[in-house]
């Protein structure tokens, strides 16, 4: 393993399950799980030794561009490896959160009914410190394709009807988010499939609608930018994997798998 590869930051400071508020470490602990880069100079594969111990979440990737995800490398994702990304995002904001991983569950194959939801997760009590999950409780449903507004509603309301699942989001005040791979939106583009999301509850009673969100390509690539591990997985999975370097062999990525 070449040790040649650096990285100019300003400073390191590490914390454990991703605590904002902790003090900086000065020494690495047994198991960390959150990585905030705010200065110094370290060797690209020290970062990726930490993914063995759990996620590593940085604040700022200064000049790691090698690790940068964007909107065009969701695109090459299929169906089955998008809505695995979706799992492994949550487990990675989960586990850096020092929640129960248990709290996150999938459907079966792509492919078979699922009642409107892909991913769901669904904890005791919400956190405030949860970021890409709106809510304790929240259904991801999971596009490959672009997501226009007919195509939101027809999603919701198959045969004009709302869909069970979506009711009980909204009866448990949890959150309900359409995951598009394909789809890039501008900020007017997003309002109007909002609108269209909002629309399709419109019969519910307020008190018992579900907080709504929709993610374009872009928003989920920002998503997978927080998780260097989840970031070598899914490189891995499009073809294209970090060149010329392998953390410690298959180390540095087995948990993700």
């Amino acid at each position: 393993m070449s040790m040649a590869i650096f990285s100019k930051v300003e400073r390191i400071t590490v914390t454990k399950n991703c605590n904002r508020k902790s003090m900086p470490y000065y020494k690495l602990p047994a198991m960390t799980n959150c990585l905030k880069i705010n200065s110094g100079t370290f060797p690209v594969s020290f970062y990726f030794a930490l993914v063995w111990y759990g996620t590593v979440s940085f604040s700022q990737y200064h000049n790691l561009e090698m690790l940068d995800i964007t909107g065009n490398h969701i695109t090459k994702l299929n169906g089955e490896d998008l809505r695995a990304l979706v799992v492994r995002l949550c487990e990675a904001e989960f586990r850096c959160l020092n929640l129960p991983l248990s709290a996150v569950t999938a459907g079966g194959h792509q492919n078979e009914a699922d009642g409107g939801l892909d991913v769901r997760v669904e904890l005791p009590n919400d956190s405030p410190d949860l970021d890409f999950i709106p809510k304790g409780i929240t259904g991801f449903q999971v596009k490959q394709q672009d997501m226009p507004a007919k195509a939101i509603d027809a999603e919701m309301r198959p045969e004009g009807k709302l869909r069970s699942s979506i009711r009980e989001l909204g009866s448990k005040h949890g959150s309900y988010v359409i995951i598009s791979g394909l789809g890039s939106t501008a900020d007017f583009a997003l309002k109007n499939r909002k609108i269209a999301m909002q629309t399709a509850i419109s019969d519910l009673p307020q008190n018992a609608s579900p907080t709504l969100d929709f993610y374009d390509r872009d928003r989920l690539a920002s998503w997978v930018r927080e998780y260097p591990g989840v970031t070598i997985w899914l490189r891995e999975r499009i073809g294209e994997p970090l060149a010329g370097w392998l953390p410690y062999g298959n180390m540095g990525i087995r948990r993700f798998r």
